[in-house]
């Protein structure tokens, strides 16, 4: 990799986005050697690590400060930056990179992230703040597209006018790192002239998936449950005939809370489509503008990790990184231990969730090794101990996201009985912590007795005991749907 300008990365801290010391996650209990240790009381159930904000720890220090600078200045939430920062990093890398796992198969950096949020909460500011470097240089090839043919054109018609025995030339390509709101069909042509992979930047989630059986007689889940692994793809239509060999999208898309439940469809839940999203469900208060300017010199930091990263060639394979001895170690005993949880599950769509995770921490981990190599100017060898232990932290902050954007759901369509539709009511009115004392206070708005109400504190779907007399609402931050 050529020369770069972006600050040198430093060590991971453990510090959260306001300077504040943040908690060991207990699924990764680190030794002072690096060495991994678990026990059973490690593990962590996704509702014991509800309040755990994004860990932007995970990333390099210069990237860090462009976050804590968006925050700051921006009033932009740290969350949606973080998962944002991750999706991007995922885009911008693509076919470049994938890992090379136990030497029988590869993972590619996609990534397909959801941020449910309600008007005013900048879900669209703070997503083209992190995507700007992909439209600028979009806009940059546009205009060397525009250019070539020019030059194209005046070159085929000067060979047609003099008939110059000599090869014709070569038609430009338009270079593109991301599109908009697509058909499938236009996807699957722009991918096949850039195989190194498309960021579908998707501001209404909702919007796009309601199209996206309309062309495919409702199979459309299917074909893109393929592209989430990197699966060929191979498109015959009527205007030509389309194939891509390693397929590389990673979607980021928007919706509001009413809308996401449109999305979360019982078919999408069915067939597996769901599990492979992840999803930010949080609810962010408006904030008040701050009276500083947002520091130019901190984008400019972001927007050189992400054109050094489009840098890199690639001749149609991609690079494989394996992962070093230490960071192999350390995704063993992890996967082992969450092998553990999905036998422990008992539920299909929590199971394939859990088993998605072992792709999604692999896929985490390529991405955080590579914006690391990328902020230190250097090359992307291996997979190291860090980026697994990162890797893991952000799984973890995703699972308790995912698990209640599919709960209510889930309750509402095919999981819950009608005679415990009530305890659906009941999370409404409860916040995210809650002793017992606040439950049964609500006896009378919801019409059930003490007893009921108690009683309904056990019914694990949804509630969480953490300590004698207090609970934790699973479907909070699910109860506005």
């Amino acid at each position: 990799m050529a020369e770069s300008s972006v600050p040198e990365a430093a060590e991971m801290n453990s510090s959260n986005i306001m300077g504040q010391p943040k908690p060991e996650l207990g699924v990764l209990n680190v030794l002072a050697d690096d060495r991994l240790k678990f026990t059973e009381g490690d593990i962590r159930t996704p509702s014991a690590i509800a309040d755990e904000a994004f860990p932007i720890e995970v990333f390099p220090s210069s990237i860090q400060d462009f976050i804590r600078e968006s925050v700051n200045k921006l009033q932009f939430s740290a969350d949606k930056l973080g998962a944002l920062v991750l999706a991007a990093g995922a885009a911008a890398i693509g076919n470049r990179y994938h890992v090379l796992v136990r030497n029988m198969h590869t993972e590619p950096p996609i990534i397909w992230l959801v941020i449910a949020d309600y008007p005013g909460s900048k879900k669209t500011p703070t997503t083209s703040h992190v995507l700007r470097p992909f439209r600028e240089y979009d806009e940059q090839c546009h205009r060397d597209y525009v250019r070539q043919m020019e030059e194209y054109e005046a070159a085929a018609q000067n060979q047609k006018d003099n008939k110059l025995d000599q090869p014709f030339p070569k038609k430009p390509v338009l270079i593109k790192s991301m599109v908009d709101d697509i058909t499938f069909e236009a996807l699957v042509q722009i991918h096949a002239e850039n195989p190194c992979g498309l960021l579908l930047n998707a501001d209404e989630i909702s919007s796009w998936a309601d199209n996206l059986n309309r062309y495919n007689r409702g199979n459309a889940e299917a074909q893109w449950n393929k592209l989430w692994s990197g699966l060929p793809l191979d498109v015959v239509r009527k205007n030509g005939s389309f194939y891509v060999p390693k397929t590389c999208i990673t979607i980021i898309g928007n919706t509001q809370p009413d809308a996401l439940r449109e999305f979360l469809t019982k078919q999408r839940m069915d067939s597996g489509f769901f599990e492979r999203f992840d999803f930010l469900d949080n609810r962010d208060e408006p904030t008040p503008w701050s009276e500083e300017e947002f520091d130019p010199a901190m984008y400019e930091v972001w927007s050189k990790v992400i054109r050094a990263i489009l840098a890199i060639d690639y001749a149609d394979e991609p690079k494989l990184l394996h992962l070093n001895l230490e960071a192999k170690k350390a995704l063993f005993e992890w996967q082992k231990h969450n092998t553990l949880q999905i036998t422990k599950s008992i539920d299909s769509v929590d199971k394939s969730q859990l088993a998605k995770g072992e792709s999604k921490v692999v896929r985490y981990a390529l991405v955080l090794q590579v914006l690391k190599d990328t902020c230190a100017a250097a090359e992307s060898k291996t997979i190291g101990l860090s980026a697994v232990k990162g890797a893991v932290k952000i799984l973890s902050f995703f699972q308790p996201q995912n698990e209640k954007t599919g709960l209510h759901r889930k309750a509402l369509m095919n999981g819950t009985e009608r005679q415990d539709l009530w305890k659906i009511e009941l999370c409404k009115r409860l916040p995210k912590n809650f002793t017992t004392a606040q439950a049964i206070a609500l006896s009378d708005e919801i019409a059930k007795s003490e007893r009921s109400i108690k009683s309904a504190l056990n019914d694990t779907q949804f509630f969480s005991k953490i300590a004698h007399g207090k609970y934790v609402n699973k479907l909070w931050g699910a109860n506005e749907q």
